[in-house]
Parts: structure tokens; C-alpha cells; sequence
């Protein structure tokens, strides 16, 4: 024997470190130093600068309502070296590693877990948080509706973490991604693949987009419909997100800006420079300077685009949702502070202050030219009657125990003789009203006021306003005015004249435009002493009957366009409105619907014209520029499937005694013939039939001439053409040309292209085979559900008719099965993969399979059986068949076991029953095929399903349907028995050479090949090797094949190894432990 050898190079693996220091950054800044060396990932928190926190925005001042205590920074806060903004709470990282939390707790996200230490960063999200530990794991807590949460199994090797709306990220140190919680705009699926990251960031105000920074300095966004970003964005080294819009330091100090400006929060501001980090909240932008300030910019909501005043020395900045928070000295700044003011004398001029929230509280001490003003140590310092004396330098000095805060202002005292800043003005007053003169004036105080009438003064009016009451009509013409007074000079205001009229139109009539045949309103408004009467007018002309306060016109008119005023009257007199015009355009339509028909489709087409504006009315209408005497001269109507005579261009005219309109055109048109069904690509088998149809709506008579390959068929000139016994000849492109009096169409060219598939019965449209059905290695029936058919390629895809099967979607195939609604495939590598899901978890070395309503069994390579109606305790099985709740199993010595319901006596196997060779399983009855030929069934006999036809013999394959059998014959022939109502065992004339079978519920295939079935594969190829033995065969998907062996030809028994599946192809069946001098070899195959 030939000895064989084999050898192979060696797999060498290299080992990838990352060598690059890495710096990542979200809203959180001057985070951990992380150092990724030969990788060991080590962070350090003494490289940091630690202090106090100060908080400014959303419950910090301007917002009584809204306060979640997120800027309330606990009093002994003082040592923070990274800090954390979400939407409702804030966090800050300790220098000792460990956290706090401030601001809304019911949701969890301030319930720092017990024990949390070793802290290196935090990120706050809406209503949750994250910590990253210094051993690169994740610990979240808080609001969990989304999972966000659900730090997901496993995750290690972290270098950073943000935090998002109901989603969060973190960063690897390969530079991957992971991601979890809420997907609804695909970032975290986004996220969760990225590659090649060394910055992260998000926002709780965001709700559903992120940024990552990638190694090469670029950005890349995650999230569905994100905004475009700048171009030329490169060398960026840390990023921002923020409610809709986005942030990006770049390596020199500047800011580039994108997305949502709605409060200006994209315009950063002109100059900026010196950058060393950025944050960004819902609506805001902030960046903190190399020298240690902050400047912000965007919504004035809650003060957030002012950075406090004082603010210096900072380390740090965070963005939550509508709140800012920053690590610095310490020291005390102001979100609102005292400024300039120049008052007269006698006058309250207040000056006031509010510190930014910090760990410490600030005195105050309010000075006066570098004195300490006794008393004044509050937030406030007000005076009650300023005088001279009060002019000069002031400072509010602020102190806590980080330091100072001076903030200087002037507040200068002078005198003045009043100043009128607000004369009386004139008054137009109903009789019988009250009217009310005013003024306001300045100056020092106190002001005194005396009215005059004509120069007169007035006993007792001495305030700032004059009542005048009821005013009659002789009081018009009346000039009132003011003498205001103080100790420093005295001032007369401008006079102010009073008219009275018998009564006042307050709402004047407006002018209106509107189409003709459209109501229009004209109203109008008064006041004075009632009781009002009303006429209304046309062009200066009393309306009949228009005696109300407004008019209405109904069905306006084009006569009606022109002036209209209303007079009102009371007992003093007339009081007239202002004219207000009425345009009334006039307008006309026609239309016909639909527009296009198809001659002989029994359309409705309605023909209409409407009108606005003209009374009464003349029409005319029009037919291709002639007058038309059509039904439709006065009005509208209806006409079912009009002649070819109504085919063309319509408008009308309509005419009154001042207007003539002609409406635009409007065309029908009417198609003589159209083809309402086209005929369609077919497959057929060779000697099989196959039919082809069109459908046409015209003019009649319409005719028909089918071709073939562009040529007449001879006597095709019907709607359809029947083939009923294709041939080779007859494959090629087919189409019809239709006729009638007006025109001729020719149809789409379609296929008729073979198939080695051959289908009979069927109940939703299993005989209209599907296209491709050529190189097939096997087929299979389901029951009625759209996968009826199946059939396997040699390219190991799946086809399956008429509707379509998951199965499309795999790849390496080589057996298939179908039952009821349920469709497997056995790929390759001895996997399953179900109709129902991508796989059957856990299921491998698998060598046959069968599925049907409730389940599935799957004979495995060693011989046993499983699957969730599997019988335990199966061994040296060869062969599985599966009914509606019964199952069979063929064992290696020719017997069968059945098991499941028993009814119908279907898992009753005849006693003595041996030497079977294949089984099959309908819906409550089974077959046994023993290897003589002949074919035993037994179970329910309702439909003659267990009547074997008489004398039936030479069987070398059996099939059962639910209620129907097939059997292949030696010769290449099918014998059908059993149910036939719906032609399932109406097995086609001239079908022969037939290679494999199927049956479904109510249909039954056959697959064609150019001889009968072979029965007897030749074994080729023997090889052998150290301990090896190999030889190869051609096999049958769906069989399986084992190959067995003996020492000697006189022994008894042969030694099998383990079941193969059949591939369609050849296949080499291999023996490991060939290890005797001599060994005899056989292939059995079921």
C-alpha cells in the first residue's frame, strides 16, 4: 500500500500593543491621565488639579420652579478633581476615588452605591450615572427604562465613559466602542461598531446622537439625521455634544461649532483663542481658556451664557442639560452684581448681588469711598432718599475661605427742575365718558402737579393723572395741561385738546378682496350712550334692510364690488365709519375626472363647470374650438364609458350683463386599447405543459397573434396560448401583438425557460413554478403556507414558490425539508438553520432533519436523535420521518420505531415489519419501503392512504403528503394513491426519468433528471494513508451514507462509522482508525 503524507506550515500570531498615550474627553475635562503601556492599562488621579465646585444656571437663580438641586454643591465639596452635569443631578469625583452626587433623587441617579471607591471618572446622564473604575470596569446606576443601566457582561479594558440621553458609551482601549440602553435613532448600533476611537462624548440633553474622535484627529457622528459637519474638520482633540448641536477643540486653541443655533449657541465667539476645553448643554456652549476663565454663550435661559463674574482660576468644566459646573480656586464670583446708577435727589436707588453656588459661603461687606458702611453686610444695600451727599465710589467686597472678590460701582446724586418725559395727549372721547389726561415727569423729589383747563387752574387736581368727567359735546375744543413743581423750578406741559362726539366708531369696516360666490363681512364697532340705530351704505346709497352693526353678503357678486360705510346714530347725534372697499373677482372652472380612460373599462367620467361672481348666467361650452351640444350645456352630469367621439380638449364660457369668462382647457383622452394583465415568464419541465395569457380592454373586436422568438405561432390568436407538451425547441422569449380599429400594442417579451421540477395539485398556486429551476439536487413540500415548494441548488441556495422562504437567505446548503408552516436547512457544516429563527442554538454533527407543524427531529451523526419531540434512548438510527404529533425512526437493522399520537393506529408498526429501507410520515398515517421494493402503510385510511396500489413493485423512493402517497418507480416513473380532489395524485402524462420525490399537503412534485433514478453509486478514488482511509462516491441530498468496514471477508459484522449527509455532489467518505494490515470497505446509504 501506498503511503501517504501530509505536512503544514506553521501559524505565527503576532502580538499587537498600543504604545500611544490616549486622552479622552466628553463634558468632563482634565480627566484621569490614562497610559496604555505594552498593555496595562494605569490611571492616575494626583496628576489632576482638585478644589471646590461652583455651579451656575437651572436652579442656581432666575428659576423658582424648576429646581432639581442640581447646582447645590455640597458644603464639603472641596477636594473634586472631575465632575459630571446631567440633566436633573450632578456629579463630582473626589480625589480620594470616590464620588458625590447632588440634585433629583427619586430616579436613583444621586444613590451612589454603597462602597464605591477606586473611582478614575464619572459621566451623568438623564437621571443616571456611570464611574469608571481603575481597573478599566464600568458601575452604572439610576433610571434604568432603557437599560441604559445594564452595564453590559464583560466589558473591561475601559479608558472612558459618557453618558446620554437613556443611553450610554464606553470607551475601550483598542479603541472600540461599546454602547447600550436606547437605539431609537440607531447611535448606540452606530457606536457599538466603531473602530480606531480615542475621544467619546454625549449629552443628557442629546436624545439621540453622540460624537467619537477618532486617532487621526477627524470626528465622526453617531445617530441617524445628524447635521453636516464643518469641512476641514481635522486635528481636533476633544469634543463636546450638546442638545442638538456639537463642539470641537482643535490642537490650536480654537473652536469650531455645528448643528442646532436656534439661541446662538453655534456662534462662538469672535476671536476666541487659547482654548484648552470645551462643554456644551442643551442650548449653550462653554470653553475654558488657557489662563484659566470661562466664556460662555448661547440661551440667556437661567443666566447660562454669562459665566459668573470673578470666575478665575479653573480647572475644569461640565455641561448638564441646562446647568454648568466647574473645579477652580475656589474663591467667590457673582451671577448677578452691582452696577452704575444716576439718580435725582430724594429718589430709592437699590444695588444687590447673588454669589454662584460653591462649597463655601461668601460675606459681604457693602463700601463707601474705601470704607466699610456699618450695617451693610448683606446681599442688598438700599437707599430710601438719596441726597448729595450719597455720590461717590462704592464696592461690594466679597470673602469666603478661599479668598476675595471686590466689585466697584458709582452711584452719583444730582438736582434737577422737573423734566416732562411724557406729555398729556389729545383725547377723542363718546359723550357722556369719562376721560383720563396723564403725564410723567422727573426730576428731584418730591414733584408736585396742578391741571389746567384753558389756562386755568383746576381746584383739587394736583396728581399725575386728571379724570374729566362725563364729557359733553360742548366740551370740544378744551385744552388741558400740566404745571409740574419742585423746590428747584417749576415746568408747563404741551396741551392736550379733548373732542367729544355723539359716539365713537372704535373698530372701523376693512377692506376686503374675495372671490365671486364667496360671504363676505363687513364689521364695525362703537362706543357712546345708547341706543344705536344702523344703515349701512353702498357707494354712498342707504342697502335696503342693512340696518345691523355689520353686513353680510351671502353669494358676493362682481356688482357688488365698491365702497361700503355704516352711520350709527344715537340721542346726540350721527356718527359716520370710514369707507371700506369690496372687490369681488369673478372666476370660472370646468373639469372632467378622470382625465384618461381606457375605452371598454365601464369608466365614469363626470364633466363639470363651476362659477363664482356673475348673475345670472349665460354658458357655452366648447369641444376641440367648436360649440358643443353636449348633456353638459347647463350644468354637470355623468357618462359610463364614453365613446372614442369624446376624446378631446373642453372649456366653457360664462357670461353675464357686465362680465364674460372663459375657463382654461381640459383634455380627455381616451386609449382604444390598453392591456390591463401582461402575460408573464414561466417555467415548465419537458413534456409538461405551460400556458401564457394576456388581458386587453379596447375598442372591439380586438385580436391576438401570439409570437415565438418574434416569429407568428401559427393559429395562436387567442388571449392565451396553451403548450401542452413543451419541448426543448419550445424554450425561448415569447409575446403577443393585440389589434382592434385604432391602433395595435405589443405586449412584454417573457421567458419560457425549463424547469427539472415537476409540480401536480396544489390549492395557492404551487404548479406556477418558480424561474431557475435548473441545476437542482433536491426537493421538498411544506403544507399551505407561501413556501409550499421548496427546491435546492447545486449552489447550495434555497428556492421556494410560490411565496418565498427565510431559507433564501443562507448560503451552503446541502439539504433542505419542509412541513406545514415550518421550512430547515442542513448547511455544511452540520448546522440547522429554521424558518422560525437564524438557527437552532446548540445543534451540530447533523445528518438529516425533518420538520412539520409543532417541531422538528434531527438525526445526528452518531445515530441518536433529537429535537423537541424526540424519543429518548435512540440509537444506531439511520433514517427520521415526522406526521402531524407522530414520528418514525429507521434503525441501522431494518426496523422501525414509532412514537407520539397514535389515533389512527399510525405509531402502530405491523408486527414482523423488517428489512425496511426508507420511511415517510403524512399527516396520521405512515409508509415503510423494505428493500424488496414493495411498500407497507398503516394509520388512517380515510382517503385510501394506506391502500397500496396492487402489485406495486421495483419501489426505490416513497413520499407521503397529509393525506396522499407517492412512490418512484426503478424506471423513473410515479405511482400516486390516496387523496386526489385536489390532482395530487394526478400524476402528469409523459413524466419520466424522474430522480427524487416529494409530497406536501395537497400538491406533489418530482425532480426531473436525464435518467432513471440510480440506485447503485460506483465507489472511486480509494486512497489510504498512516492510519487513513478514503474513498469517494457520488451521493443524493437528503440520504445518508456510512461507511463500514471488516477485517476479513469472513466476518460477520461490519463496523460502522459515522452517519454522512448527502451533498448532491461527490463525497469523500473517510475511515481515521485504519490501523489493521487489511481492511474490507462498504457504503450503505438510506
Amino acid at each position: 500500500m501506498k503511503k501517504l503524507t501530509k505536512s503544514a506550515s506553521p501559524v505565527v500570531l503576532g502580538d499587537q500593543h498600543m504604545k500611544s498615550q490616549i486622552h479622552i474627553q466628553r463634558q468632563v475635562h482634565f480627566l484621569p491621565i490614562i497610559l496604555t503601556i505594552l498593555g496595562c492599562i494605569c490611571f492616575s488621579l494626583s496628576a489632576r488639579a482638585s478644589g471646590p465646585v461652583t455651579a451656575w444656571g437651572r436652579g442656581a437663580i432666575f428659576c423658582s420652579y424648576c429646581d432639581s438641586g442640581q447646582t447645590y454643591v455640597p458644603g464639603d465639596l472641596t477636594n473634586a478633581v472631575a465632575i459630571a452635569g446631567g440633566w436633573n443631578h450632578s456629579l463630582a469625583l473626589r480625589a480620594d476615588g470616590t464620588v458625590s452626587a447632588w440634585g433629583l433623587s427619586s430616579l436613583g441617579a444621586t444613590s451612589v452605591p454603597t462602597g464605591l471607591s477606586n473611582v478614575v471618572a464619572v459621566a451623568a446622564g438623564d437621571n443616571d450615572s456611570l464611574a469608571l473604575l481603575n481597573n478599566s470596569t464600568v458601575v452604572a446606576w439610576g433610571y434604568n427604562g432603557y437599560g441604559q443601566a445594564n452595564v453590559p457582561a464583560g466589558l473591561t479594558n475601559v479608558v472612558a465613559i459618557a453618558s446620554g440621553n437613556y443611553f450610554n458609551l464606553a470607551l475601550r482601549n483598542d479603541g472600540s466602542v461599546a454602547a447600550w440602553g436606547d437605539n431609537a435613532n440607531s447611535q448606540v448600533s452606530e457606536a457599538g461598531s466603531a473602530t480606531g476611537i480615542k475621544a467619546i462624548a454625549a449629552n443628557s440633553a442629546n436624545t439621540g446622537y453622540a460624537l467619537g474622535l477618532k486617532t487621526d484627529g477627524t470626528v465622526v457622528e453617531w445617530g441617524l439625521y445628524q447635521p453636516a459637519m464643518p469641512p476641514g474638520l481635522t486635528n481636533v482633540i476633544s469634543i463636546a455634544v450638546g442638545g442638538a448641536h456639537y463642539l470641537a477643540l482643535r490642537g490650536d486653541g480654537t473652536v469650531l461649532a455645528w448643528g442646532d443655533n436656534s439661541s446662538g449657541q453655534t456662534n462662538v465667539p469672535t476671536g476666541l483663542s487659547n482654548v484648552v476645553a470645551v462643554a456644551a448643554g442643551g442650548a449653550y456652549s462653554v470653553a475654558l481658556k488657557s489662563d484659566g476663565t470661562v466664556l460662555a454663550w448661547g440661551t440667556s435661559t437661567y443666566g447660562l451664557n454669562i459665566a459668573p463674574l470673578g470666575l478665575t482660576n479653573v480647572t475644569a468644566i461640565s455641561g448638564g442639560g441646562e446647568h454648568v459646573l466647574v473645579i477652580h480656586d475656589g474663591a467667590p464670583s457673582l451671577l448677578q452684581w452691582p452696577t452704575n446708577q444716576s439718580v435725582y435727589t430724594g429718589m430709592a436707588p437699590g444695588f444687590s448681588a447673588t454669589t454662584a453656588p460653591t462649597v463655601s459661603g461668601s460675606t459681604f461687606q457693602w463700601q463707601f469711598s474705601g470704607t466699610n458702611l456699618p450695617g451693610a453686610t448683606s446681599t442688598a444695600l438700599n437707599f430710601t432718599n438719596a441726597q448729595l451727599t450719597d455720590s461717590g465710589p462704592y464696592e461690594l467686597a466679597l470673602t469666603n475661605t478661599y479668598g476675595s472678590y471686590h466689585v466697584p460701582f458709582v452711584l452719583t446724586v444730582s438736582t434737577s427742575a422737573p423734566v416732562v418725559i411724557q406729555q398729556p395727549v389729545n383725547q377723542l372721547v363718546p359723550a357722556t365718558s369719562n376721560t383720563v389726561f396723564s403725564v410723567s415727569a422727573i426730576g428731584s423729589l418730591p414733584l408736585s402737579y396742578q391741571w389746567l383747563c384753558n389756562g386755568t387752574n383746576l381746584p383739587a387736581q394736583t396728581n399725575t393723572s386728571l379724570i374729566w368727567p362725563a364729557a359733553q359735546l360742548g366740551d370740544s375744543g378744551l385744552a388741558f395741561a400740566v404745571v409740574v413743581s419742585n423746590a428747584f423750578g417749576t415746568t408747563l406741559s404741551s396741551n392736550a385738546y379733548l373732542t367729544v362726539l355723539p359716539s365713537l366708531v372704535t373698530v372701523q369696516p376693512g377692506n376686503l378682496t374675495t372671490n365671486g360666490g364667496s360671504q363676505v363681512t363687513f364689521t364695525s364697532a362703537l362706543v357712546g350712550q345708547g341706543p344705536f340705530t344702523y344703515q349701512w351704505l353702498f357707494n354712498g346709497t342707504n342697502l335696503t334692510g342693512a340696518t345691523n352693526s355689520q353686513l353680510t353678503l351671502t353669494n358676493a357678486l362682481v356688482i357688488q364690488s365698491g365702497n361700503y360705510s355704516l352711520i350709527a346714530s344715537n340721542s346726540f347725534g350721527l356718527s359716520t365709519s370710514t369707507n371700506a372697499s369690496l372687490a369681488v373677482v369673478p372666476w370660472i372652472s370646468c373639469s372632467i375626472s378622470p382625465t384618461t380612460i381606457n375605452a371598454g373599462a365601464g369608466t365614469l367620467v363626470s364633466v363639470a363647470f363651476n362659477v363664482g361672481g356673475l348673475s345670472p348666467v349665460a354658458y357655452q361650452w366648447t369641444h376641440d374650438g367648436n360649440p358643443w351640444a353636449g348633456p353638459v350645456q347647463g350644468g354637470s352630469m355623468q357618462i359610463i364609458d364614453p365613446s372614442m367621439s369624446w376624446a378631446g380638449v373642453y372649456n366653457v364660457t360664462a357670461s353675464d350683463a357686465t362680465t364674460t369668462l372663459t375657463s382654461s382647457n381640459v383634455t380627455l383622452t381616451i386609449n382604444p386599447l390598453t392591456i390591463t394583465s401582461q402575460p408573464t415568464s414561466q417555467a415548465a419541465w419537458i413534456g409538461g405543459p405551460a400556458r401564457l395569457n394576456v388581458a386587453a380592454i379596447g375598442v372591439n373586436p380586438i385580436g391576438y397573434q401570439w409570437q415565438f422568438n418574434g416569429a407568428d405561432i401559427p393559429g395562436a390568436t387567442n388571449y392565451f396560448l396553451v403548450l401542452t407538451n413543451v419541448q426543448p425547441a419550445q424554450f425561448g422569449s415569447y409575446n403577443v401583438v393585440l389589434t382592434n380599429a385604432y391602433t395595435n400594442l405589443i405586449s412584454q417579451v417573457v421567458t419560457l425557460t425549463p424547469s427539472e421540477v415537476a409540480v401536480w395539485g396544489g390549492v395557492s398556486g404551487e404548479t406556477n413554478l418558480s424561474l431557475g429551476l435548473t441545476n437542482i439536487i433536491a426537493i421538498s413540500s411544506g403544507g399551505s403556507g407561501p413556501s409550499d415548494c421548496l427546491a435546492l441548488n447545486s449552489s447550495g441556495k434555497a428556492v421556494s414558490w410560490p411565496g418565498s422562504s427565510t431559507l433564501f437567505t443562507y448560503t451552503n446548503l446541502m439539504a433542505i425539508a419542509g412541513a406545514g408552516p415550518a421550512t430547515l436547512g442542513l448547511r455544511t457544516n452540520g448546522t440547522v438553520v429554521y424558518s422560525y429563527q437564524s438557527s437552532v442554538p446548540g445543534l451540530t454533527n447533523v445528518a438529516a432533519i425533518t420538520p412539520n407543524y409543532d417541531g422538528y427531529l434531527a438525526l445526528m451523526t452518531n445515530g441518536t436523535v433529537v429535537g423537541n419531540a424526540s424519543k429518548p434512548g435512540l440509537t444506531n438510527i439511520v433514517a427520521i420521518a415526522r406526521g402531524n404529533g407522530h414520528n418514525l425512526a429507521l434503525k441501522f437493522d431494518g426496523t422501525v420505531v414509532a412514537w407520539g399520537n397514535n389515533y389512527s393506529g399510525q405509531t402502530s408498526v405491523p408486527p414482523g415489519l423488517s428489512n425496511v429501507v426508507a420511511i415517510a410520515a403524512g399527516y396520521s398515517h405512515s409508509l415503510a419501503l423494505g428493500d424488496n421494493g414493495t411498500i407497507v402503510a398503516w394509520g388512517e385510511n380515510s382517503n385510501g392512504q394506506t391502500n397500496v396500489p396492487s402489485g406495486l413493485s421495483n419501489v426505490v423512493a416513497i413520499a407521503a403528503g397529509d393525506y396522499h402517497n407517492l412512490a418512484l418507480k426503478s424506471d423513473g416513473t410515479v405511482i400516486a394513491w390516496g387523496m386526489h380532489i385536489y390532482g395530487q395524485t394526478n400524476v402528469p402524462p409523459r413524466l419520466t426519468n424522474v430522480v427524487a420525490i416529494a409530497a406536501g399537503r395537497f400538491q406533489s412534485l418530482a425532480l426531473i433528471g436525464n435518467c432513471p433514478p440510480v440506485t447503485h453509486s460506483t465507489l472511486s478514488n480509494p486512497s489510504a494513508s498512516s492510519n487513513t482511509f478514503k474513498l469517494s462516491l457520488p451521493t443524493q441530498s437528503g440520504k445518508v451514507y456510512v461507511l463500514e468496514y471488516k477485517a476479513s471477508l469472513s466476518d460477520t459484522n461490519w463496523t460502522s462509522l459515522p452517519l454522512v449527509p448527502g451533498n448532491g455532489s461527490t463525497l469523500f467518505l473517510t475511515d481515521p482508525t485504519a490501523t489493521n494490515a487489511q481492511q474490507f470497505y462498504r457504503v450503505r446509504r438510506w
